[in-house]
């Protein structure tokens, strides 16, 4: 700031000598008689140096960017549904809130389930004392057959039943571990550790197996999704690291890791999504807050750059004005690419030259000028 102040400081203050030269010439003028006087007084006037600024053009890298729109969304997140129907008895948690895999999210009404529990103990009970009645029959049969004293008829049938309880037993068992899990299933668990994104359902609500109820995401590690067009997907590999830009609220710049590039195009669009890595361990990234992808595209190596408000358009050519010594040379130029500061110079400069930045609308090639302030391009 103090620079530019300077900078505009000196052009007043030789603007203002330049107005006293003229009018003190003018007084002369009056006072003389012919022209070639009124003549001398004119070039005396026009032979002040012009100030101006300047930077000395420098081999450097140039890389132009394109920015496309992103949206952060959790890099896991899953939805838990009702297994079983039933009655929300309590929803112990909050939309936002921290939890951890296998904390209860919300508990259904048990009293029918626990009934069913208790039902299939029974019945697994009475199966086994049938099967263990049947086994001992069974055991006797062989015993007596091999006595003579039962036919071959009677140990058959006695076999038969005893796998018939076996069966039943097997039966009953799968009924009990059955109604033991549509008990544990009216409990919904966290499925891992996160935050509650959307909770569905009210204590007192009645809800259907299959229905959604909350959903928990991790969000220690988000991914930023956004579309972008074939030019900038060309440019995307998986694991080649990106810049992404939020406003949260200020601006501020992370780095991330490029997870998948789509190997197609949406048909709708015709962009293709990228998606960002990004380690959020303080939770500040939040899911469905927008974000901004920054991609290199095109990239110089060593080329000679100048900046862009050095550069003098007249119609379709480029010009700019170097100082040689205390005089203005205009160049024409041929230009490279541009990243919106620098551009880079194909032809004429070799890097060295110190090219004007600001006063070259007042400058003619060929005019005095005095360096009121020197750059650097690079």
């Amino acid at each position: 700031m103090k620079r530019g102040w300077l900078f505009w400081a000196v052009v007043m203050a030789l603007t203002a000598g330049a107005v006293l030269v003229g009018l003190r010439l003018g007084r002369e003028a009056a006072g003389v008689q012919g022209s070639a006087d009124r003549r001398a007084g004119e070039g005396s006037a026009t032979a002040l140096p012009v100030p101006v600024r300047t930077v000395i053009a420098r081999a450097g890298d140039l890389v132009v960017y394109e920015e496309v729109a992103g949206t952060v969304r959790p890099a896991q997140e899953v939805t838990v549904s009702a297994r079983v129907p039933g009655r929300v008895l309590r929803v112990p948690v909050q939309v936002g809130e921290r939890v951890r895999q296998g904390q209860v999210l919300v508990e259904l009404e048990t009293q029918d389930l626990e009934a069913q529990v208790r039902q299939a103990q029974a019945a697994l009970a009475s199966a086994r004392t049938q099967a263990a009645q049947a086994a001992e029959n069974r055991r006797r049969m062989e015993e007596l057959y091999q006595a003579g004293v039962v036919s071959p008829q009677q140990l058959e049938a006695a076999r038969a039943q005893d796998e018939v309880a076996q069966n039943a037993v097997q039966t009953a068992s799968s009924a009990l571990e059955l109604a033991q899990r549509q008990l544990e299933n009216a409990r919904l668990t966290a499925p891992l550790s996160g935050v509650v994104t959307a909770l569905n359902v009210d204590p007192g609500e009645l809800v259907g197996a299959g229905v959604p109820l909350a959903a928990v995401a991790a969000l220690d590690e988000v991914l930023v999704e956004g579309g972008v067009g074939e030019r900038t997907a060309s440019h995307l590999r998986p694991g080649q690291e990106v810049e992404v830009i939020l406003d949260l609220p200020s601006r501020q710049v992370w780095r991330g890791i490029v997870s998948s590039v789509s190997p197609a195009a949406d048909p709708v669009t015709r962009l293709f999504t990228v998606k960002v890595k990004l380690n959020n361990p303080d939770l500040r990234l939040k899911a469905g807050s927008f974000a901004r992808l920054r991609v290199a595209v095109e990239e110089r190596r060593g080329a000679v750059l100048i900046p862009l408000e050095a550069v003098v358009r007249r119609g379709e050519e480029t010009y700019v004005f170097v100082v040689e010594g205390t005089t203005a040379r205009l160049k024409p130029v041929r230009l490279g690419l541009e990243d919106g500061l620098r551009c880079e110079v194909l032809t004429w400069l070799a890097g060295g030259e110190e090219v004007v930045t600001a006063g070259q609308d007042n400058l003619r090639d060929g005019s005095a000028v005095a360096v009121v302030e020197r750059g650097d391009a690079s």
